[in-house]
């Protein structure tokens, strides 16, 4: 599998898109090998990467956002990251799955070396590719769940949160983000651009709000739209583009992506 990764890469026009197509790659590999192992069946996949690989979101992706299932739910991440760094090894891989820290959310990188020298994208052969993968033990109540398979490269199955419940995780990240992440922005514009009758799970992203310390008025269905645009209003979106220009699909993307745009997609 590491020589269809450098294929891909081969195939890519820039070095910006041989990264991300590496990584995405990788993100698949990553997958498959927690659906070989069983672990996806305690996981439902959440955030932009699983928007990308689901839904078909036109940007690029860092992480693999997962929450457990039920709270009863046996993680066991240190020996399953362990057996997953095992089968990048064996693939050929020079991986190295970092141990999971405590707390509610655990988190462990993948890092693999060599990758992007070999394709020529690195003048060092010790850079590595991250990739986080993040675990929330302890998600808020309320999410709905669907069931998907994904064939891109290999097949393999997730569940992964309800259109409802995707747009609530985003409303929730646009609201109590301490920093402006374009890619937030731009991924809204996607729900309301693409699935135009969607409303928010206001159960999930309330539970949500209210486990991260919201200090603001309850998100209803007759304000969640009101309270989005004023952070769009408010937003600085010279850092937006900053932030999304490594990772659009086509340059020319950032140019079609505007204030006044989402703000209409709003009915603002």
């Amino acid at each position: 599998m590491k020589d269809r990764a450098l294929e891909i890469a081969n195939s890519a026009n820039t070095d910006l898109e041989k990264r991300n197509q590496l990584r995405e790659y990788l993100q698949h590999v990553i997958l498959r090998e927690l659906f070989d192992l069983d672990i996806l069946e305690k996981l439902i996949f959440h955030g932009g990467t699983a928007l990308r690989l689901i839904h078909g979101l036109e940007r690029f992706s860092e992480d693999l956002d997962f929450h457990v299932v039920t709270t009863d739910s046996d993680l066991e991440m240190e020996r399953w990251t362990q057996e997953l760094n095992q089968a990048l090894t064996y693939q050929g891989y020079q991986s190295e799955c970092t141990s999971p820290g405590a707390g509610n959310v655990q988190t462990s990188n993948v890092k693999v070396a060599g990758l992007l020298y070999e394709a020529g994208v690195s003048s060092r052969a010790e850079e590595k590719l991250r990739i986080k993968l993040e675990v929330d033990t302890n998600p808020p109540n309320g999410f709905g769940v669907q069931t998907s398979r994904i064939d891109h490269f290999f097949p393999y199955v997730v569940h992964h949160h309800d259109r409802p419940s995707f747009l609530a995780g985003k409303l929730h990240a646009l609201f109590q983000r301490e920093w402006t992440k374009g890619r937030d922005y731009y991924d809204l514009m996607f729900y309301l651009t693409r699935w135009r009758d969607t409303e928010p799970n206001l159960l999930y992203l309330n539970n949500a709000l209210k486990q991260t310390g919201y200090k603001g008025p309850e998100i209803v269905e007759n304000n969640w739209r009101h309270h989005t645009a004023r952070r769009v209003e408010s937003a600085d979106w010279n850092a937006i583009q900053a932030d999304l220009e490594p990772f659009v699909m086509r340059r020319s993307d950032l140019k079609a992506f505007r204030r006044e745009f989402l703000l209409e997609a709003l009915g603002s």
